[in-house]
């Protein structure tokens, strides 16, 4: 026998087919747990290994069948109203999960999952009848979500961090890394005291990344410089206008862009009376500084996790979620200007 047994020897030492053999290898439904277990088994004792160049040609070819065949990938979606495209950052979402899912062959069909009348339930039943096995959730109107489907039917990935359970792999805004980035930057621009609002549910929405990341850098200032986060419930203009007064704020960071019409209204001049950095830019339509999420390929990332699910053939709640952060890049803008000395 080679070092590395052909799917001909391990047949011979299995007593099957070289087509079962290769089923069991890739974990194909069709295969029995009890065969599939003692075909890896006896693949494991004879030492063999995968070719990456033949995993990849297969790959490929599956890719190039699924794209004769159109198969379906659901995009649930669970706002107050159908669609994921509400704004100008739902449509860069949106457009960077059709394009990959367009390029892998693959169609999206979308899902309003809280549609009168409809249950969950209901949903699976729908999803299944319709043999749809990928699917994609968007991002939910409120954080720490939970979820329950007939798992064991579909391959899931979720965008961000809203769904607290059941674990599922997701592709999420890197929030942390943002945080970090705009204030390098604002450092490099002069800027010392620089503070963090945002509203509570909004950092839960992010999973409270870029909260972390801020009170990490607090640490590393000098202690004259540290500035406690301002997280509020809902907005206040006279309690805003007191918290930078009080900490003496030079820059303002946040997601949320309410937060530049709350300045001019507290009578604060951008960026000449004060600085300000959005963790959350959209070079398209902004003209403020900050950090461009790349939610495009946010969304690519989403499909991919579904993608690599299916073609494996890894159906039901994963055992070992998994998370993919895409991090961001620095744009410069109108809102932030270099400080002197």
């Amino acid at each position: 026998m080679s070092p590395t047994p052909t799917m001909r020897e391990l047949a011979a030492l299995a007593k099957c087919s070289q087509t079962t053999v290769s089923l069991a290898l890739r974990n194909h439904p069709r295969i029995s747990p009890v065969t599939r277990d003692r075909i890896l088994a006896i693949a494991r004792k004879a030492g063999y290994t995968r070719d990456p160049l033949v995993s990849t040609l297969m790959t490929q070819l599956r890719s190039s069948r699924k794209a004769r065949t159109v198969e379906k990938l659901a995009m649930l979606t669970w706002w107050d109203t159908p669609g994921a495209r509400h704004n100008p950052r739902g449509i860069a979402l949106h457009d960077g999960i059709c394009a990959r899912a367009h390029q892998l062959g693959y169609e999206i069909e979308e899902f309003w999952a809280r549609e009168p009348r409809m249950t969950l339930s209901r949903l699976s039943r729908i999803l299944h009848a319709r043999s749809i096995r990928g699917l994609i959730f968007m991002s939910m109107l409120h954080a720490r979500g939970r979820v329950s489907l007939n798992w064991k039917h579909f391959a899931v990935a979720a965008v961000g961090h809203t769904i607290l359970k059941p674990g599922l792999h997701h592709a999420a805004h890197g929030f942390f890394h943002a945080m970090v980035l705009t204030l390098r930057n604002l450092k490099r621009l002069g800027y010392a005291r620089v503070g963090y609002v945002t509203l509570i549910e909004q950092d839960d929405m992010n999973n409270n990344t870029a909260l972390s990341a801020y009170m990490g850098y607090q640490f590393r200032v000098r202690p004259q410089e540290v500035i406690p986060p301002l997280l509020t419930a809902e907005w206040d203009r006279a309690k805003l206008a007191e918290w930078i007064e009080r900490h003496k704020i030079q820059a303002v960071v946040s997601n949320m862009h309410t937060v530049l019409d709350l300045l001019g209204e507290i009578g604060l001049r951008v960026p000449a009376d004060i600085g300000f950095a959005s963790l959350d830019c959209l070079p398209s339509i902004d003209t403020c500084a900050g950090v461009d999420l790349l939610r495009g390929e946010v969304g690519a990332k989403t499909v991919d996790l579904v993608v690599e699910q299916l073609q494996n053939n890894e159906l039901g709640l994963p055992a070992h979620p998994k998370i993919v952060n895409i991090e961001g890049v620095w744009c410069d803008g109108r809102t932030l200007k270099a400080q002197s000395g």
